[in-house]
């Protein structure tokens, strides 16, 4: 069974209530003294100011050579242990499915989405996606609001 809960500090401030809207899942508040008796974490989602964040990122980069960690926005920096992110699981599934790596496709908007677009056959980067990472790829898409992963499906060749 997997579980999705969503743990924060108290109290909830105002970014983590907007954070829950869009992902429409409820974080539970618990003092940070009860992480170490949780038996799984999939990931540690820091929410702050984008200079403070950027400095994080430097340092837990050096600091902790086994984690995965990436801006998904300019507030938000993602912590995962390394191996546990988009770009291995298409590539499990694919091997599950015996379907060669360059025959699949995925979609992504932000900065965590880069490895998982950069593994696949065709990534391609939603119209919504940061400008600076737009710079970057050859293939995109319509924003979510403007079905762009309907339009890229609907112009599949068979």
């Amino acid at each position: 069974m997997v579980d999705l809960s969503w743990l924060t500090q108290k109290p909830k401030t105002q970014a983590l209530l907007a954070e829950e809207k869009i992902v429409k899942l409820c974080a539970k508040a618990i003092d940070v003294s009860e992480i170490e008796n949780l038996k799984c974490i999939h990931k540690v989602l820091v929410m702050g100011p984008k200079n403070i964040l950027d400095e994080l990122l430097k340092i837990y980069s050096q600091r902790y050579s086994n984690l995965y960690l990436v801006k998904s926005k300019d507030t938000l920096l993602e912590i995962v242990a390394s191996g546990v992110e988009k770009a291995d699981s298409i590539k499990r599934v694919s091997d599950y499915y015996h379907v060669e790596i360059s025959n699949t496709l995925a979609f992504g908007d932000n900065y965590n989405d880069e490895r998982m677009l950069k593994t696949v056959g065709k990534g391609y980067l939603m119209g919504n996606a940061p400008e600076e990472l737009k710079k970057h790829y050859r293939y995109i898409t319509a924003d979510y609001n403007h079905d762009g992963i309907a339009e890229v499906l609907e112009n599949l060749e068979n």
